[in-house]
C-alpha cells in the first residue's frame, strides 16, 4: 500500500475523466490534491499554493503543460517534481532536465506506473525533507 501522507500534488490534464481518476486515487493514498483542466488554471492555483508534485499532461487547449513547467522557476516553484503525462511524447533527454521533468509516461499509461514511480521518489530521495 502506498502512503502519501503530507504530499501535495497538482494534476493538470484537459481530459476530465483522467484527471478525476488522478485525483480520486492518490486521494486515497493519503495526498491533499487539487486539479486543474489547463495550464493556465493551474498557474494561478500554484501562485495561491505550494505543492510536492505536479502531474501534467502537454497539449491542452488553456495553456499547455511544458509552458506551465518552464515557469515555475519564475515562480520560485523549483522544488517542485515534475511528471508528465503526454499522448504527445518528443522530449529529448536533454529538455526533461532543462525543465527538471523526473519521468514522462506515454498516454495509455499504467496508473500503477504512475503511483509507484511517484511514491518511489518520495521514499528513497525526499525522506530528509517529509
Amino acid at each position: 500500500m502506498y502512503s502519501f501522507e503530507n504530499v501535495k500534488i497538482l494534476v493538470v490534464d484537459d481530459e476530465e475523466l483522467l484527471r478525476e481518476i488522478l485525483v480520486e486515487t492518490f486521494s486515497m493514498h493519503g495526498a491533499a490534491v487539487d486539479s486543474a483542466k489547463g495550464g493556465n488554471e493551474a498557474l494561478a492555483k500554484l501562485q495561491e499554493k505550494d505543492y510536492d508534485v505536479l502531474i501534467s499532461d502537454v497539449r491542452m487547449p488553456d495553456g499547455d503543460g511544458l509552458t506551465l513547467v518552464s515557469k515555475l522557476k519564475s515562480l520560485n516553484k523549483t522544488d517542485i517534481k515534475v511528471f508528465i503525462c503526454s499522448a504527445y511524447n518528443d522530449m529529448t533527454e536533454k529538455k526533461m532536465q532543462d525543465l527538471n521533468i523526473l519521468k514522462v509516461f506515454n498516454k495509455p499509461f499504467d496508473l500503477e506506473d504512475l503511483i509507484k514511480e511517484v511514491f518511489d521518489f518520495f521514499n528513497t530521495n525526499s525522506k530528509s525533507t517529509h
